[in-house]
């Protein structure tokens, strides 16, 4: 099956930044696995990088000092440049600092990005779903024709 890269831009210390709690980072990386989890059961189609199933590595390397924020936000970014699709994963209208540059990479790439939207329920709106679907079937095309 072809499928369409795609990378899940989403809060790891949040508003918080560096005054983020381990509780908060943990609770941010389960949502947004929870999320991805939502978003490869309805969308089959879609090769996902989530950030947080990475986090225990880059938050170990973090605390040894191997790794600072600019490092960690060059390497999402040049990941992010692989990838076909942007899914910016925005919880309770939270656009982090890591996420807006994230953002702001794949507008300069010219990478597609679509925005997921929910609260603390976490369930995701079936017209975001819906939406996704949908450019993810529009990339499918476009990679066919080229």
């Amino acid at each position: 099956m072809e499928k369409v890269t795609a990378y899940l831009s989403h809060a790891i210390r949040g508003a918080m930044r560096e005054n983020a709690t381990e509780e908060l980072i943990t609770q941010n990386c389960k949502e947004a696995l929870i999320i991805a989890k939502t978003l490869r059961k309805h969308i089959p189609e879609l090769d996902l990088w989530v950030p947080a199933e990475a986090e225990e590595f880059v938050h170990e390397a973090f605390q040894l000092g191997f790794l600072n924020e600019d490092n960690i936000l060059t390497v999402d970014c040049s990941l992010l440049s692989k990838r076909n699709l942007l899914i910016v994963f925005i919880k309770n209208d939270l656009i982090s600092n890591g996420m807006a540059i994230e953002i702001n990479h794949a507008i300069t790439k010219g990478i597609s990005k679509i925005s997921i939207h929910t609260d603390n329920s976490l369930q995701v709106c079936l017209t975001d779903i819906e939406r996704l679907k949908k450019e993810v079937s529009r990339l499918l095309e476009k990679k066919n024709i080229i």
